[in-house]
């Protein structure tokens, strides 16, 4: 009899657990979109967005992560800028090419560059060169 309430008693443990985790995932979530909504509305400062998102931590990375599906480009900026920083920076800087590229919003386009520019030319882990080449490619397609 013992066996069976131990095994209850486990088995309960687990699944109290595993409501928590998905609980949790879904706050980090609905967090990630509430960013997100935010960053669209006219006049968001994409740096403290950004900084928001990554101060949800890595665990949140695939929900921010989607934010590079989103139409308005100044959540798909701070994105990056979270991607870069949690060491994703290939990616990121082509999140940002896509934006200078491929929309038609100036201020946009500006932004990430700006952003590509800021996140680059401070990478210490790049040499110069390097910088160089991503600066160059971002003024080409600009």
């Amino acid at each position: 009899m013992k066996r069976v309430v131990c095994s209850v008693a486990f088995l309960a443990a687990i699944a109290a657990a595993t409501v928590c985790v998905k609980s949790s995932a879904q706050d980090s979530a609905d967090k990630v979109e509430k960013i997100f909504t935010r960053l669209e509305e006219p006049g968001a400062n994409v740096w403290a967005g950004a900084r928001e998102l990554s101060d949800l931590g890595k665990g949140a990375l695939d929900d921010i992560r989607k934010g590079l599906q989103r139409a308005n480009p100044v959540p798909r900026i701070a994105v990056a800028k979270v991607l870069y920083d949690a060491e994703f920076k290939e990616e990121a800087l082509e999140a940002l090419g896509k934006i200078v590229g491929g929309t038609k919003t100036p201020s946009a386009r500006r932004l990430a560059a700006e952003m590509a520019a800021s996140l680059s030319g401070n990478d210490r882990t790049r040499p110069p060169k390097q910088k160089r080449a991503i600066a160059d490619s971002f003024k080409a397609q600009a």
